[in-house]
């Protein structure tokens, strides 16, 4: 049996190591989430160009939901959507767009870039187009 002094600096080894794995870890899912939202940014901006090009949109639609339904079993989920009602904590507005229409006022009316949530924590806002009255 080791003595109590060994076994209290193995327990103090033991519980730094796992602190500095802890922080490795942390570290690691912050460097993937930033890889994650360029990547994520970039197909957004490939898609909007290829639009127009049948064969192409179909093509990242399938990818995008794929994506989607990959980053939904990581908790990685992709805001900023046409059509859902601007939010300050997931949205930033880069341009507003006047109308007369009081229904869609405060609605996101075009993503410049989409945002991404981690465990339902805020990683990037989604840069958005937003309805003003």
């Amino acid at each position: 049996s080791l003595p109590a002094d060994k076994l209290l600096v193995i327990c103090c080894k033991s519980g730094l190591i796992r602190k500095e794995l802890q922080e490795k870890s942390s570290e690691r899912e912050k460097k993937l989430c930033q890889l994650i939202s360029i990547y994520s940014e970039q197909l957004h901006t490939i898609e909007e160009f290829l639009s127009d090009k049948e064969g192409w949109h179909e093509q990242f639609r399938m990818m995008s939901q794929k994506r989607k339904q990959v980053g939904s079993l990581a908790q990685i989920q992709e805001i900023g959507t046409v059509g859902e009602p601007f939010n300050y904590r997931l949205h930033d507005i880069i341009k507003t767009e006047e109308t007369d229409q009081e229904t869609v006022d405060g609605i996101i009316s075009r993503v410049y870039a989409p945002g991404l949530l981690y465990q339902g924590q805020v990683i990037k806002k989604a840069q958005v187009c937003v309805y003003k009255k």
